[in-house]
């Protein structure tokens, strides 16, 4: 849904003649941590059958998570933040209550043609999801339950934790894009403000 999300707070931004230069990883505080974190979160994926990822992937998968949130929270002051740190506080909030994996709707999975995800799930390969038809709580109903079925490209199953960070990942794309800015003499960078 990311992926989607990004485009589309592009297009909307190119739509309103905003500039695609405004945009810049530079600009996020803290987007280093992102970086290492999207890195410390897949690496339980490349080390299958190892002791340590056995032990202690979830952990390494939830600790990425926080990272990822707290510079979510660092980065308040910009347009759509709060909106993903709504998001993330829900797929962080489920998954403390379900044993720090998140419930994802198997029958959805078969709906959205992922039979690979299932079958790792279920293998115990993919060890940060857990079958939300297993959970008596009324917490699986904020996990990925949401069907996007083929013939839609990226079909996958979401959560409302999902939809509300892409939203905030459109507003935050859009609202950069569209942002003016003048060059004063010092070449300084600074907002361009109406005139009264």
């Amino acid at each position: 849904m990311f992926v989607e999300s990004v485009i589309i707070g592009i297009i909307i931004g190119v739509v309103q003649h905003g500039r695609l230069t405004n945009i810049g990883i530079k600009n996020i505080r803290g987007w280093y941590l992102i970086v290492a974190a999207l890195l410390l979160s897949i690496s339980p994926m490349f080390s299958i059958n190892s002791p340590f990822f056995d032990d202690f992937g979830l952990y390494i998968y939830l600790f990425s998570l926080i990272v990822m949130f707290a510079v979510v929270l660092w980065n308040m002051d910009k347009k759509g933040f709060w909106i993903i740190a709504m998001g993330a506080g829900l797929n962080l909030f489920v998954m403390f209550l379900t044993g720090f994996k998140m419930p994802i709707y198997m029958e959805g999975l078969r709906i959205a043609g992922l039979d690979g995800m299932i079958n790792g799930i279920e293998s115990g390969q993919i060890i940060n999801y857990v079958s939300m038809e297993s959970l008596d709580s009324w917490s699986r109903f904020l996990g990925k339950l949401i069907v996007l079925p083929k013939p839609y490209p990226l079909a996958k199953v979401i959560s409302i934790g999902d939809l509300l960070m892409s939203l905030g990942i459109v507003f935050y794309l859009r609202g950069e894009m569209v942002k003016k800015y003048r060059f004063s003499r010092s070449r300084m960078v600074t907002p361009r403000y109406k005139g009264r």
